[in-house]
Formats: C-alpha cells, sequence, structure tokens
C-alpha cells in the first residue's frame, strides 16, 4: 500500500512536531509515582486508628499538591483492600508474612510499621514543600 499523504516538508516537520509535543505532554501528565497506604482503623474513638486517619489524610493532601504522586489510602478491614494489599506486595514479590501495619508502598519500596511510614510520608511533606 502506497502512502497518499503528500504536504510540503514544512507541514509535514509541523505535524511531526505537533505528534512529538503531544506525547511529551501525556508523558509529563502520567502519574510518576505510586503510592499505597495500608492501614488499620479498628474503631473511630480509638488513639490509634485516628492517627492512622490522620497519617491516611496527610498522604491525600501530598497527592493534591503533588499532581504526578498517584496516592491510594485502603483500610484493611474492607475485602477489596485486603486484596489490594495482596496483589501489590505479589507484584513486588514481597511476603506479607511478618509486615506490621500500617504498610506505606512507594516507588517500589515498603514501609511497615508506625514509625518507617510515619517518617515517610514527612520525607514526601518536605519534598512537596515550596
Amino acid at each position: 500500500m502506497k502512502c497518499v499523504f503528500s504536504a510540503p516538508a514544512p507541514v509535514r516537520r509541523a505535524v511531526a512536531g505537533l505528534v512529538v509535543f503531544a506525547l511529551a505532554v501525556t508523558a509529563c501528565t502520567r502519574a510518576e509515582e505510586q503510592v499505597h497506604f495500608f492501614y488499620e482503623a479498628v474503631c473511630a474513638s480509638c488513639e490509634a486508628s485516628q492517627r492512622m486517619e490522620q497519617l491516611a489524610g496527610r498522604l491525600v493532601a501530598i497527592g493534591r499538591d503533588r499532581p504526578r504522586l498517584a496516592v491510594k489510602t485502603s483500610e484493611i478491614y474492607r475485602a477489596d483492600s485486603v486484596e489490594a494489599l495482596r496483589r501489590v506486595m505479589d507484584e513486588l514479590g514481597v511476603a506479607m508474612e511478618g509486615l506490621r501495619f500500617p504498610i506505606l508502598v512507594a516507588d517500589g519500596t515498603v514501609y511497615d510499621g508506625e514509625a518507617a511510614v510515619t517518617e515517610r510520608i514527612a520525607a514526601f511533606e518536605r519534598e512537596s514543600a515550596p
């Protein structure tokens, strides 16, 4: 089959430039990093549950400030959240045995336990500061 698009060279260059520009814009608007936060909030009035909800809220705020950061928070007592956790750990090849909640997965790294997760969230906040 023969190509029938015959336009002057300047038009072909302009079209090629627009295609390259569109591809660059598309690449720049994609999320550069996926962040998954899995936590347990047993009861709304419990201090530990309130801390977990606060961590989740901080992550959501960071995600709003950094559009290239895709933040997903999941309370693990929901069946779909447990499946999501298993899927993420399987993709990373990480065994779930021995992991402590909360669990944060950022840039392929798993942070488990409140201290490690809190420190990583604080690092996100520092990175997002103007």
